[in-house]
């Protein structure tokens, strides 16, 4: 600031002392003319006739100093102008004084420089000025509004996944960003993973039988298995499955709360009993579809009747006890209506249907990344969905990026852990209203950036966004975007919009007038006018090669779009070698909910009358079935001590020894532990 005072001081004294000459001349030529004198005027005239003007004639006072004032005002005016034109406030247009950015004011804003260095926030490429690229280097977010097939994929989302230097996760409605730009980002120090519900690819339109193919990924391995975040991350998964109703009120609001509860209580349930099962084989694993499966119970039960009888046989051993949290939520199921109960039920089952499918449970079934990976290691997800299933798997693309969202957020700030998070993720969204309301990117664009997550929704026009939003959303969820770049428009309302966005200019406007009468009379005046710099009709009329960027806190920019395959660097990148991803392996049709627990199953020693094993004709195979099934390896030796004893009062004398040697091959328990067993 000290050095902008200084040129401005600089630059007055240099105007000043050039008027003072002029002045001086001036006043010269004054008084020679006004005296007749035959001297020739000069600069230092005047100084000279004054140093002698103790001797000078009276009539030559007067002039003299007349001329000298003159002389001395030219630069005293000139000083106190240019003064004034540099601190007065500049006048303001009435209607205001928008214009597009010219090319030195492109260049303040940083979108034209050509080399950056490493710790400069990566950049993203949002067209083209003059042949040049506008890379925008920012943490900040950035929104497409685009018509479809205008160029927004050959224009932004492949240009930018062919040279944005850290994480990508992106929405990839059609796979065509997968299969031209993998290779080159794989090939450039990436991790590649596709994540493909579906499991199928374009290439199946040629080749029906092509093998089905896509990394995995689980979204409940995100709920945290400490204790103290279990039921906060259940429940945050709930909210994601099960959003508030648009009219959020009466029956529709209490079944998604209800539904929410239901479904956060039995993946408590699934989370607390992994212990008990092999998680090594997929019906045992905590997934979307067992959870689906354990909504129907196969045991002629309700799901009622099994909660409750689950809690019970639970309660009697404190290592197979569920916590209470989990209980809670579940009880206040299993102890309502039942024909409440049932809709409920088909609350929670209808999103998880889809799970259950073999293709989107074996996509589901495991991991092969994970997404609180991305800020700690450059890597690029694609998510594939073909445009057919986009609304099949509606709410898993929202799941997926409502996880991406949270997880980054619950690991903390890039400056509290440097060493480690190390890098951006920027989460580019094709066809972002697809994904339908995502809280977690509503809510999230306030801080986001914070965490050095970058944002790039694209949608085809703003009232897509408001229909989906509202309006008071939208206006907070756009306000949060440092760049803005709008593609030729198609409908009026949406050029309306964008006209607003340009903003308006100033411009004089003549009219003139006339009178008739017995004295005809003719006026004119001038006026200040208001026009948008773009209105609708000429934003609607645009060339399609071009495309208008807003940083807001500059002049908009009136550019070029990036067609990516005439850029000759970007069109060497794609097409590149695709990374491999893996064939799904289909389970063959199976199976009941995943029964965590032979546990669960432990009978009450009363339960067991009536029951003579000696019936059997292969009695003491019956037997072995029967004990290995109630006495599981790993039973408290209290449970053993208390049924032991009555089994044996029940099978008859003699089958102490039977029980015992069973039990040691079965349970491995020694037949010295046993009671009476000695």
């Amino acid at each position: 600031m000290k050095r902008n005072y200084l040129a401005v001081f600089g630059v007055t004294g240099v105007l000043t002392a050039a008027a003072a000459c002029g002045g001086m001349y001036l006043g010269a030529v004054v008084y020679t003319q006004w005296l007749g004198l035959k001297t020739e005027p000069s600069v230092m005239l005047l100084p000279a006739y004054w140093a002698h003007s103790a001797r000078l004639p009276a009539a030559m006072i007067l002039p003299l100093q007349v001329s000298t004032a003159l002389a001395a005002a030219i630069p005293l005016v000139v000083s106190v102008l240019s003064l004034v034109a540099v601190f007065a406030k500049p006048r303001r247009e009435l209607h205001g004084s928008a214009r597009f950015a010219n090319r030195s004011e492109i260049k303040k804003t940083g979108l034209l420089k050509e080399k950056f260095q490493p710790e400069d926030a990566p950049d993203l490429l949002v067209g083209k000025y003059g042949g040049q690229f506008l890379r925008w280097s920012s943490k900040e977010f950035a929104y497409l509004a685009a018509p479809t097939r205008s160029g927004k994929g050959v224009g932004i989302v492949i240009p930018n996944l062919l040279h944005y230097r850290d994480s990508v996760v992106v929405y990839d409605p059609k796979m065509e960003n997968f299969l031209i730009t993998a290779g080159f980002r794989a090939k450039h120090g990436q991790e590649v993973f596709l994540f493909n519900p579906g499991g199928r690819m374009p290439e199946h339109e040629r080749n029906p039988n092509a093998p089905l193919v896509s990394h995995r990924w689980n979204p409940l391995t995100y709920v945290r298995r400490n204790p103290t975040y279990t039921y906060k991350d259940a429940l945050g998964v709930a909210a994601i499955m099960y959003p508030d109703p648009v009219n959020a009120g009466g029956s529709a609001m209490f079944f998604a709360e209800a539904a929410r509860k239901l479904f956060a209580g039995l993946l408590m349930y699934l989370i607390e009993t992994e212990p008990e099962r092999d998680l090594g084989l997929l019906e045992n694993r905590t997934t979307m579809a067992n959870l689906f499966r354990l909504c129907a119970p196969t045991n002629g039960k309700t799901l009622s009747e099994w909660i409750r009888n689950e809690i019970e046989l639970r309660s009697r051993s404190p290592q197979a006890a569920l916590s209470g949290n989990c209980i809670t939520l579940l009880s206040d199921f299993a102890n309502g209506n039942a024909k409440t109960g049932a809709d409920i039920v088909a609350t929670v089952t209808a999103p998880l249907g889809i799970f259950i499918d073999p293709v989107v449970e074996a996509a589901t079934g495991d991991d092969d990344f994970r997404l609180d990976d991305v800020r700690k290691k450059r890597m690029t997800v694609y998510l594939g969905v073909l445009p057919t299933e986009t609304a099949v798997f509606a709410r898993l693309t929202n799941l997926f990026f409502s996880l991406l969202a949270n997880v980054n957020v619950y690991q903390g700030l890039p400056e509290n852990n440097p060493g480690i998070l190390k890098y951006q993720c920027l989460m580019l969204m094709d066809e972002f209203t697809a994904l339908g309301v995502v809280p977690a990117i509503e809510h999230g664009v306030s801080y986001l950036a914070g965490y050095n997550m970058r944002l790039l929704p694209i949608f085809q026009t703003p009232s897509q966004m408001e229909k989906l939003y509202q309006k008071t959303g939208m206006r907070t969820f756009f306000t949060n975007f440092g760049c803005q770049i709008v593609f030729p428009p198609r409908d009026q309302s949406d050029a309306e919009e964008y006209s607003r966005l340009v903003g308006y200019q100033t411009f004089k406007a003549k009219s003139s007038s006339r009178s008739h009468g017995k004295s005809s009379s003719r006026s004119n005046s001038v006026s200040d006018q208001k026009r948008a710099v773009m209105n609708p009709d000429e934003l609607k009329m645009m060339p399609k090669e071009d495309c208008i960027i807003s940083l807001g806190s500059s002049r908009p920019i009136y550019a070029q779009k990036i067609v990516y395959w005439q850029d000759p660097v970007l069109s060497k990148r794609a097409n590149l070698t695709l990374p491999e991803v893996p064939v799904l392996q289909l389970d063959a049709p199976k199976r009941a909910a995943p029964q965590a627990a032979v546990k669960a199953e432990y009978l009450a020693p009363e339960e067991l009358d009536g029951f003579h094993w000696q019936d059997g004709a292969n009695a003491e195979d019956f037997a072995r079935s029967i004990l290995a099934a109630l006495v599981p390896p790993g039973s408290p030796p209290e449970y053993v001590a208390e049924l032991v004893p009555v089994v044996a009062q029940n099978w008859g004398g003699g089958s102490l020894p039977v029980i015992a040697e069973i039990l040691k091959d079965t349970a491995g328990i020694d037949p010295a532990d046993l009671p009476q067993a000695a």
